[in-house]
């Protein structure tokens, strides 16, 4: 049976990308609408709301509700104000990744609503890896939300062993651009800030190339190049949260480093060993549309077997008189209340 999954509301590009590939590994299409109440009168299978505090009970027709995961800046300010508990257990928060859904219970998200980590897929057939085996630079260095020093101690270090680099910056290029860039070096030097998922991080490794990442350590350690300061409070404890740049990552995938101290050996040792990694095997069996797939099937089979026990379905019949009486709601409204709530 052709699965039905609606989005609500305004979702990242590529977030969008990615879970219009899962509707299609799941079997089914994505509906898109911005009014609430057009969400409330259709029934689903499957209800997305990337952004802002609707509350299930608006929303009777959708068998399965997923937030996330783009409903705040930091997760307190969600939480304080709206508790999005649903007496049917249809909802869960999708925080992406482990360190987000640590942060996220750790402000009292796990009391308001069940947390999950589930990622959105990566476009294993857009990246792939190239055809050609010549390699016009060693590595591609790419910098995002990091303070300029560090992208300079890193450029130093490159010249220090010789390396042929090219860089690129976040929200610089075009992707026909970022593929060839791919496609001609032999690994990523990736000096970037805090990830919920990291699509163009994952992206490399979907085109079989291995990342050396300077990894962050905490929230707070994202830049503004803009302007010139932290994105985050200096020193504030909320952003003292653990972070990371790589939520999804293993030895497969190149080296990590914290240090600037071993950072110059790792890229000793990458320059090396290059090809020696197995970045596209970790994506495909991870990040793939079947991969992410699966780990939507299982839940939705669980709920099934269980007669619906964890995402219950709902009645047409027994929410009709309630869905008629609930008041007529925007997206756009609910989120001009939301931030008037949390400013």
């Amino acid at each position: 049976m052709l699965l039905r999954i609606l989005r609500l509301g305004f979702v990242h590009p590529k977030n969008l990308e990615g879970f219009k590939l899962l509707a299609e590994a799941l079997g089914g299409a994505v509906e898109e609408t911005e009014d609430v109440p057009v969400a409330a009168a259709t029934p689903c299978d499957i209800l997305w709301i990337p952004v802002g505090p609707i509350h299930p009970g608006y929303l009777p027709l959708a068998k399965r509700i997923v937030y996330g995961p783009h409903n705040f800046v930091t997760p307190d300010a969600l939480w304080t104000v709206c508790d999005l508990r649903d007496e049917n257990e249809r909802a869960v928060y999708n925080c992406l990744g482990g360190w987000n859904q640590k942060w996220c219970a750790a402000n009292g998200g796990a009391a308001k609503l069940p947390l999950v980590s589930w990622p959105f897929p990566v476009n294993t057939d857009k990246f792939k890896p190239g055809s050609s085996q010549v390699k016009d630079n060693d590595c591609l260095l790419y910098w995002k939300h990091r303070r300029p020093e560090d992208l300079e101690t890193v450029r130093k270090k490159c010249e220090h062993l010789g390396l042929r680099v090219r860089e690129i910056s976040y929200g610089s290029y075009k992707e026909e651009e970022y593929i060839q860039a791919l496609h001609s070096c032999r690994f990523v030097i990736w000096v970037g800030g805090h990830e919920s998922q990291g699509f163009a991080l994952q992206e490399a490794l979907a085109c079989g190339v291995p990342i050396v990442v300077w990894d962050v350590e905490k929230l707070g350690d994202e830049w503004n190049r803009e302007d010139g300061r932290l994105n985050y409070g200096v020193n504030q404890p909320e952003y003292c949260a653990p972070a990371t740049t790589i939520p999804w990552w293993d030895e497969r995938c190149g080296i990590r480093v914290t240090e600037e101290k071993n950072l110059l050996r790792a890229l000793f040792h990458m320059a090396c060993t290059w090809d020696t990694f197995q970045p596209r095997a970790f994506v495909e069996e991870t990040l793939s549309p079947a991969a992410c797939a699966r780990v939507w099937t299982s839940v939705i089979d669980s709920n099934e077997r269980s007669g619906g026990s964890e995402w219950q379905e709902l009645s047409l019949a027994d929410e009709g008189q309630a869905r008629e009486e609930r008041p007529r709601v925007r997206f756009a409204d609910t989120v001009s209340s939301f931030a008037e709530q949390v400013s």
